[in-house]
């Protein structure tokens, strides 16, 4: 799961010419093996953060992707969290990003309150999330007037979709597949105090949880250029040519 700085993704598997591990990600998890489900090194401070099950989950299943390990939630109680960090550690209130590589399964109706959807990621005080619904993702956050997202932006069910927020200067951003995002204006986020999670929503109230299949979690506290976004696509689609994607 550690990988050097140096080296080039094609020695670590063929995977391309573009290394993600150039980027400023606070947080970078990949080759899912069970929790602790470790960082890996990039030019943010990406090495060694966790995403666990300690402090409550129950531990996702594994799946294998392209001899890629991959974390399985099952949208019943698994569900993984960052078990020390406060999502201030990953995002600034003016600006962040979050790349998925994941496979979402049949969501539910949009409720009103984007925080009641299921969320493939999500701040666990439901402030900030990735909506998922049968009318696709959403991005969205609390900036201290409203919960309101993105345009849904449409995914088919029960296969690996890269999803891609960012939010800088007042503009939230969703995209699938590397595809034209919907954006939004929006305030800042209003608080970032309290810790991360993938598949689990509603600190507040009844949890829900997201069936999914999650192969990579690409996190920074900037907004990822459009440029570096097609690179990740471009790198995902070599480093996993089973998960289809377009």
């Amino acid at each position: 799961m550690m990988l050097g700085l140096g080296l080039s993704l094609c020695s670590r598997g063929g995977a391309g010419s573009f290394d993600p591990a150039t980027l400023p990600l606070t947080g970078w998890w990949r080759d899912y093996a069970g929790s602790p489900w470790n960082g890996t090194a990039s030019a943010g401070a990406s090495s060694g953060r966790v995403m666990s099950a300690t402090s409550g989950p129950t531990t996702p299943a594994t799946i294998t992707v392209d001899s890629h390990g991959g974390m399985s939630a099952d949208g019943v109680g698994t569900f993984l969290r960052e078990p020390t960090l406060t999502a201030s550690s990953y995002f600034s209130a003016s600006a962040y990003s979050i790349v998925m590589l994941v496979r979402p399964f049949a969501g539910n109706a949009p409720d009103v309150n984007r925080y009641v959807d299921q969320q493939l990621f999500a701040e666990l005080s439901d402030l900030l999330g990735i909506s998922w619904t049968t009318s696709g993702v959403s991005a969205w956050h609390y900036d201290g007037t409203n919960f309101n997202g993105t345009a849904f932006k449409a995914a088919a069910a029960s296969a690996f979709h890269m999803v891609a927020v960012t939010f800088s200067g007042g503009t939230l951003s969703c995209s699938v597949d590397n595809g034209t995002p919907a954006t939004l204006s929006k305030n800042n986020v209003n608080n970032l105090t309290m810790t991360i999670n993938l598949s689990r929503s509603r600190s507040a109230g009844t949890p829900t949880f997201c069936r999914e299949d999650a192969l990579e979690l690409m996190l920074s506290d900037t907004a990822l250029s459009a440029g570096n976004l097609t690179s990740i696509y471009s790198y995902f689609k070599t480093r996993y040519p089973s998960a289809g994607l377009p």
